[in-house]
């Protein structure tokens, strides 16, 4: 029960402290938790509610969502996809939540989830989204070992990166991605 585990450690700051960050991808098994809770559902129930209210709406067919053993949606980080899935994902999220002139994500929450919160000036980190201190208004998924989806409102792209690089060569790997993203800059910007 990853949710279970995480909500046992102390706070380190009370809810809402306005100077505090503390990155915590358990956080995101809390959300899930709490969502499934609202909701009423147990695991098989929200299978078909990410089929039916996300992957399905926007395309996702490969899509896997894993779930722990007490039936809670690991999100954080046990989503399985394509390159081409997780594309479609970042592109629900660079349109603003909006798919085919649907709404999907609720209004306002794409903001919410790409706007810096963290205290510390090295991590920019909003709600489950990173942001990145750059011209671009570039914001991403970060997952285990470089695993990426940026989007990058600017430019209008959306970058997905699947592999392994140990956390030893982020840096390297997020200067090789940003060469990449700086290919679609227009010729004498940036």
């Amino acid at each position: 029960d990853m949710a279970a585990f995480v909500a046992a450690f102390p706070l380190v700051h009370e809810p809402g402290s306005p100077d505090a960050y503390t990155y915590s991808s358990g956080t995101s098994n809390l959300v899930a938790a709490a969502v499934q809770r609202v909701l009423g559902v147990d695991e098989a129930r929200m299978r078909a509610f990410l089929h039916d209210e996300l992957f399905g709406p926007i395309g996702m067919r490969s899509a896997r969502a894993e779930f722990d053993d007490a039936g809670t949606f690991i999100a954080s980080s046990f989503l399985y996809a394509t390159a081409q899935d997780y594309a479609r994902f970042g592109l629900l999220y660079l349109r603003d939540g909006v798919w085919d002139g649907t709404r999907i994500v609720a209004d306002g929450w794409v903001d919410h989830g790409r706007t810096p919160r963290s205290a510390d000036e090295d991590i920019f980190h909003g709600a489950h989204w990173w942001a990145h201190p750059d011209d671009l208004g570039t914001f991403g998924a970060h997952g285990f070992e470089g695993q990426r989806i940026l989007c990058v409102p600017a430019l209008d792209v959306v970058l997905v990166r699947l592999g392994r690089t140990h956390t030893d060569h982020g840096p390297t790997l997020d200067a090789h991605l940003q060469q990449i993203l700086d290919q679609f800059r227009p010729v004498g910007a940036g």
